[in-house]
């Protein structure tokens, strides 16, 4: 109890009016309803009708006015003056939004039985507790949130004091950033760049670039990496991945780790001696090592060579369309029509590269021909010496 005679004043509760909807500013205004019990004297439940002024400071103690004064007196356009049953009152406030920003708030009263009697202030002031303080989103500068948003999708600010729908999803399996929720772990529509690594235990996907500072690290034989439209960069090290990869777009089959759907560069080719084997393309385009032993073979024959058909072989000098370098080489459709095992074809079935590996094979038949027949007629010559000689006249 608080007394300054001949009043006395309990705070008996100061709380707020009920708000508006969540979803916008609040209807109710800024205004907070204040109970107390008033006694008069000191110690004796005031009956009655009294004029009530009450004003807001910084401080309990001296300190600065900063809202009000409110006058309920009845006079001019002020509130009627306030009705007190047995000590209790009851008064709506409202002092605006701007004056509660956070920092300390308390409520002066200041009571007379009527006019012309003068205004008796009590004291101490009231300490304003955290529930008017509800008020303060209301200031500008902390204002009430307001919009909406849609289940899975991250929200973001679209103004000052609106949410709404961002473009990454985020269902608890995968997160996807410019496109509907998808099975991949993260699945982006645009590029993706980390400076340091980026690692992960599932899918990633992107429809522009994937780059990182350091590697890209996928575990899991069916996980994948892949850019629809753009690339896979690295700035340093490697990617590594115990699954397949494929580029292009390419989907690796079982036995296929890196699958090419179109151009392949390896730069920096490293120089080496010693024992070395040739890399080779199969007809669907899987890098292989050419085996020459007899354990990966069967029906072995003889090459039937026709020396003519070799000949028929016509060695010509061209310009490349792509490049326009200078080359020398022969004509695959040619040797189609002569030598057939010679000739590379695409999936079409049309002629599309000369196995020049190959052609040597052929020369090497017609050298061991011609050196037969040599041979025959080398025989056939020694022969006619040793019967010239024997037929000529002994002197």
């Amino acid at each position: 109890m608080y007394t300054t005679k001949p009043f006395g004043l309990v705070l008996v509760a100061a709380f707020l009016v009920s708000g508006g909807p969540a979803s916008g500013q609040p209807t109710a205004g800024t205004a907070f309803t204040f109970q107390g019990k008033l006694e008069h004297p000191p110690g004796t439940p005031a009956t009655g009708v009294f004029d009530f002024c009450f004003t807001l400071y910084d401080a309990c103690t001296d300190g600065n006015p900063v809202g009000g004064p409110i006058y309920m007196d009845g006079q001019d356009e002020n509130p009627p003056p306030v009705t007190v049953t047995d000590g209790i009152f009851t008064v709506d406030l409202d002092f605006g939004g701007d004056v509660f920003d956070g920092d300390e708030r308390c409520l002066g009263v200041e009571v007379r039985e009527g006019d012309p009697d003068p205004y008796i202030e009590l004291f101490p002031r009231q300490h304003l507790r955290p529930t008017p303080y509800a008020l303060y989103p209301l200031n500008p500068h902390f204002s009430v949130i307001t919009g909406s948003g849609t289940q899975n999708r991250i929200s973001k600010f679209d103004g000052p004091q609106s949410i709404t729908d961002s473009n990454i999803y985020d269902d608890g399996e995968s997160v996807d950033i410019g496109v509907p929720v998808s099975t991949e772990a993260l699945d982006v529509n645009g590029d993706v760049h980390a400076s340091a690594t980026i690692s992960s235990d599932g899918n990633i996907h992107a429809s522009g670039t994937i780059s990182s500072g350091s590697s890209i690290t996928i575990d899991g034989i069916t996980d994948t990496i892949s850019a629809t439209t753009g690339t896979i960069s690295f700035d340093d090290e490697n990617l590594v991945t115990t699954g397949k990869v494929g580029i292009g777009p390419a989907s690796a089959s079982d036995d296929v780790k890196l699958d090419v759907n179109g151009k392949a560069r390896i730069g920096n080719l490293p120089t080496e001696t010693g024992t070395l084997a040739a890399v080779y393309t199969t007809d669907d385009g899987v890098l292989c090592k050419l085996g020459s032993s007899k354990r990966y073979k069967t029906c072995i024959a003889d090459l039937d060579t026709d020396p003519d058909a070799v000949l028929k072989l016509n060695p010509v000098r061209f310009q490349w369309k792509t490049t326009g370098g200078q080359d020398i080489g022969l004509i695959a459709e040619e040797v189609d029509e002569v030598i057939k095992d010679l000739v590379a074809y695409d999936q079409e079935g049309r002629p599309d590269a000369v196995k020049y590996d190959r052609l040597s094979l052929y020369l090497l038949a017609v050298l061991k021909e011609l050196k037969a027949e040599n041979d025959a007629v080398k025989e056939r010559l020694e022969a006619l010496e040793r019967k010239a000689l024997r037929q000529q006249p002994v002197r």
